[in-house]
C-alpha cells in the first residue's frame, strides 16, 4: 500500500496539496514494487515543486546476537562445523501407577538437514532435571544442571531421505515409567544431545503442532498391566523446542550476517539529513549485495527472501516497523532489492535509527539458514545503497 501522511503546517501542507493533485496522472507508480527507472518522481514536471533523485551508500552497519527462544515447527539436533543443536521433548502422558514398561521407543520424522546429509548422525537422550518452557528455553539455559549425564538411549546411523522415520530405543525404562506415575517427583522429559566426535550433520525433525499429526514426535510404549495384559500404546502430544549455537560467526569485517537457529541480526544506516524536513519520498529502493560463499541455505529454503524493518527505537532492537521483504532482483545473481519508501520517509521525518535485517520467521525459528551481505567496508560496487526519489518545494 502506498502511504502518504497529511501535514497541516505552513508550506508542508501546500506541498502535500500539490503532490496529491498530480497523483492522478501517475497512479501506476504506486505499485507494491516500483522500480527506480519507472518511479513516479522521475517524470513529474510541476511549477511548485522540485523532483530530485540520488543514490547514496550506507554510512554504517552492525551485526549482533539476538537472544530468542525458537519454539518453531521444526526441531534441530546435531553438529556441523561450529554449529550445535539440542532438542528438548516432554510428552503429555496419562497417570498409570500400575503400568510395567517392557520397552519404549522415541520416533521422529526428518524434514531437513544442514551440512553433510549422508554423514553419520548420532545423538543421545538425557533426562532433563528441571522445568522448562518452549517459549523461554535458550542455549544459555541448557548448561550445567539442566540434564543428567546418564544416557537414556542412543540413535546411531544416518538419514537417507526426508520424512524418514528415526527410531531411538529408550533403554532406561525406569525413567519412562516415572513419566506415568502419580509421584511427588516431577518429570521434565528428555533432551537430545549430538555426539561431538562422530556427528557431522544437523537434522531438522518435525515438531508438535505441525501440519500432519503422523509426523509429530511419538512415544511408543510396550507395557504390561497387572492383569497380565500386554499392550502397545502411542502418544504424540506434548511440548518441544530446540536450542542452537555457533562459534566464530562474524569473522569478516566487510560482511553483515543474518543467522537463523541461533539468531543473529544486522542493521544498516543511511544518512538522509541532506533532504529537507517535510520532503515527500516518492520511491526508495535499498539494494544489498549478497556474499554467496559465506551464505548457507538449507535445501528446503524455497525462496531467497530477507525481512527488513525500520527501527523505531534508538536503543531497543526488538522495536521495529512493519516488515519489508527483500528478494533477489531478477536478472542478477546476488543483488537483493527492498522497497524502502516507508522507511525512508520515517528517516526524513527525523526517526532515523537505521533498518533492521533478519531472516524471515519461517527460516529464523526453524533452520540454520545464514545470509551474508556486504557492508559499507566492502568495495564501492558491493556496498549497501539507497536509490531515492523525493519531492521538495521550490525555493
Amino acid at each position: 500500500m502506498c502511504e502518504r501522511k497529511k501535514r497541516t503546517n505552513g508550506s508542508a501542507a501546500h506541498l502535500y496539496f500539490i503532490w496529491t493533485t498530480v497523483l492522478t496522472f501517475v497512479a501506476a507508480g504506486c505499485g507494491d514494487d516500483p522500480t527506480f527507472t519507472n518511479s513516479i518522481g522521475s517524470q513529474l514536471v510541476t511549477t511548485g515543486v522540485t523532483i530530485r533523485d540520488t543514490t547514496i551508500e550506507a554510512i554504517g552497519s552492525s551485526t549482533f546476537k539476538q537472544p530468542l527462544a525458537m519454539n518453531g515447527s521444526v526441531n534441530l539436533v546435531g553438529r556441523y562445523e561450529g554449529y550445535l543443536a539440542y532438542t528438548a521433548i516432554q510428552f503429555a502422558l496419562p497417570r498409570r501407577d500400575t503400568i510395567l514398561i517392557l520397552s519404549a521407543e522415541l520416533r521422529l520424522r526428518a524434514v531437513s538437514w544442514f551440512g553433510d546429509s549422508s554423514a553419520r548422525f548420532r545423538f543421545d537422550a538425557h533426562k532433563i532435571s528441571r522445568g522448562w518452557s518452549p517459549a523461554t528455553l535458550q542455549w544459555d539455559s541448557v548448561g550445567a544442571g539442566f540434564f543428567e549425564s546418564a544416557i537414556a538411549g542412543t540413535f546411531d546411523g544416518s538419514v537417507a531421505a526426508d520424512t524418514q522415520q528415526i527410531a531411538l530405543s529408550l533403554t532406561d525404562t525406569a525413567l519412562v515409567r516415572q513419566w506415568f506415575l502419580e509421584s511427588a517427583v516431577p518429570s521434565y522429559g528428555i533432551i537430545l544431545v549430538p555426539d561431538l566426535q562422530s556427528t557431522n550433520v544437523v537434522r531438522g525433525m518435525y515438531a508438535f503442532g505441525g501440519d500432519s499429526v503422523s509426523y509429530y514426535p511419538t512415544l511408543v510404549i510396550d507395557a504390561l498391566s497387572l492383569n497380565g495384559k500386554r499392550d502397545t500404546m502411542q502418544y504424540n502430544t506434548g511440548i518441544d523446542t530446540f536450542v542452537g549455537n555457533v562459534d566464530n560467526l562474524t569473522s569478516d569485517m566487510q560482511l553483515i550476517y543474518l543467522q537463523s537457529g541461533v539468531v543473529y541480526r544486522s542493521t544498516v544506516r543511511f544518512d538522509l539529513s541532506f533532504i529537507p524536513p517535510g520532503a515527500i519520498v516518492n520511491t526508495a529502493q535499498m539494494l544489498l549485495e549478497r556474499q554467496p560463499v559465506a551464505t548457507r541455505l538449507t535445501k528446503v529454503t524455497v525462496d531467497t527472501v530477507v525481512a527488513a524493518h525500520a527501527l523505531i527505537s534508538p536503543t531497543d532492537s526488538t522495536r521495529f516497523d512493519v516488515p519489508i521483504l527483500g528478494r533477489r532482483l531478477g536478472g542478477t545473481a546476488n543483488t537483493f532489492q527492498f522497497e524502502a519508501r516507508r522507511a525512508a520517509q520515517l528517516w526524513v521525518n527525523g526517526m532515523n535509527y537505521g533498518i533492521l535485517l533478519r531472516a524471515t520467521p519461517q527460516s529464523e525459528f526453524n533452520s540454520f539458514d545464514r545470509y551474508t551481505f556486504y557492508n559499507q567496508n566492502a568495495p564501492d560496487s558491493l556496498r549497501p545503497r539507497l536509490k531515492i526519489v523525493y519531492t521538495v518545494e521550490k525555493n
